[in-house]
C-alpha cells in the first residue's frame, strides 16, 4: 500500500489522468454486459476494452482455489496493467469500466476505490429480481459446464461451496442480498454519485434507461446506440453435457484451429452446433420461485425503503 500511494503521488501524467471516474459495479446477470456495450459506443465515454477486470476488488488469478477458477484467470493485479486499459482514451469526458464482482465484494472494493481513484467516482448499479438473477447465474454456469447439480440442489450447497473455495458466483443466494451492498455505496459516495437502474426496465425500454444513464454521466443524452435489442452474454444450456464439455475443451479448440476453413464456414458450424445441442433454459419451477421469493422477502423490503422505489413486482 505504501508503494501504491507513493506511485499515485507522482506528478500527473497521461496514464493517471485517464484513471476511471465511472464504474459499473454489478449486479451479476443484471444486463451489465449490454449496458457496457452500449456505453462503449457513446463518443463521450471511454469504457475499458474488456469487462470484468476485478482489480478494485482485489481478486487475483489465484484467489479461487476450486471450481470456477477459470473466471479469474484474466484478473488485473497491478496498477500499471490497470491503467494500460485506459491509455487509448483521447478527449472522452467519462472513463469507466465494468466488473460485477465489485457489488458482491463491496467492502474491499469501496476501500480500494477510495485509495486509488478517490471519492469523486460515479457508480452505476444495475439490479434484477434476485430470484431471476440467481437462476440466470446458475444457467450461466451450466452453459460453461461447471455446474453439475440441479438448481434446487445447488442452492443447498452454497455454504459448503464457499468453504471449499468455489468461485463467488456460485453463491446464488448471497449475491442477491442487495440491501447491504447498495447501502454501502450510497453511504460512501452519496446519492448524487450513485445511480441505480433495473434489468427489467432495460429489457423493455433500453433507450429510456440509457438516456437516464447518459444524463447521470452528464454526456449527450440524445445519442442512440445501434442494436438496442441485441442480447449480450445471453447463455443457452447444453442438451448433451458431455458433448458440450468436449466442444469447450482446449483439445477441440486446438483441433478446430488447425482446420483450414473460411470464417463463414466456422460461423456456419457454430450455428449448426447451437441448433443441435444448445437450448433455452427451462422455466424456473413455480414452487421453487415462491420459496425463493419468501427467502429474499425481507431484504427486498429493506432495499425498497432504502432506494425509495416500489419493488413489489419482484414478489410476483
Amino acid at each position: 500500500m505504501v508503494e501504491l500511494q507513493a506511485e499515485l503521488l507522482r506528478p500527473p501524467d497521461k496514464a493517471v489522468r485517464n484513471m476511471p471516474n465511472f464504474l459499473i459495479v454489478g449486479a451479476a446477470k443484471a444486463m451489465t454486459t449490454s449496458i457496457w456495450y452500449h456505453l462503449k459506443a457513446h463518443p463521450e465515454i471511454y469504457m475499458s476494452p474488456r469487462k470484468e477486470l476485478f482489480f478494485l476488488s482485489g481478486i487475483t488469478p489465484t484467489s479461487c482455489s476450486s471450481v470456477g477458477s477459470i473466471y479469474a484467470r484474466d484478473a488485473v493485479t497491478t496498477l500499471e496493467d490497470y491503467l494500460k486499459l485506459f491509455q487509448n482514451r483521447t478527449e472522452e469526458k467519462v472513463v469507466g469500466e465494468a466488473t460485477v464482482a465489485y457489488l458482491y465484494f463491496y467492502k474491499p472494493t469501496i476501500q480500494r476505490i477510495l485509495d486509488i481513484l478517490g471519492r469523486n467516482v460515479k457508480i452505476l448499479i444495475s439490479l434484477r429480481n434476485p430470484v431471476d438473477r440467481a437462476y440466470s447465474n446458475y444457467n450461466h454456469h451450466r452453459s460453461h459446464c461447471v455446474e453439475p447439480l440441479s438448481f434446487e440442489q445447488a442452492l443447498l450447497k452454497g455454504d459448503e461451496r464457499e468453504r471449499k473455495g468455489w468461485w463467488w458466483g456460485f453463491q446464488y443466494l448471497k449475491a442477491g442480498y442487495y440491501y447491504d451492498q447498495v447501502k454501502a455505496y450510497l453511504d460512501t459516495f452519496g446519492r448524487k454519485q450513485v445511480f441505480i437502474v433495473f434489468a427489467e426496465d432495460f429489457a423493455v425500454q433500453p433507450r429510456h434507461v440509457l438516456k437516464n444513464i447518459f444524463r447521470f454521466l452528464e454526456v449527450d443524452d440524445t445519442f442512440c446506440p445501434q442494436n438496442l435489442r441485441k442480447k449480450y452474454n445471453h447463455k443457452l444450456v447444453p442438451r448433451i453435457v458431455p458433448l458440450h464439455r468436449f466442444v469447450l475443451s482446449h483439445y477441440f479448440k486446438e483441433s478446430l484451429g488447425r482446420i483450414r476453413v473460411s470464417d463463414q464456414t466456422r460461423q456456419f458450424i457454430k450455428r449448426c452446433y447451437r441448433r443441435i445441442n444448445m437450448a433455452q433454459p427451462p422455466p424456473l419451477p413455480p414452487e421453487t420461485k415462491k420459496r425463493l421469493i419468501r427467502f429474499f422477502y425481507d431484504d427486498i423490503l429493506r432495499l425498497q425503503d432504502l432506494i425509495q422505489t416500489d419493488l413489489s413486482h419482484w414478489f410476483r
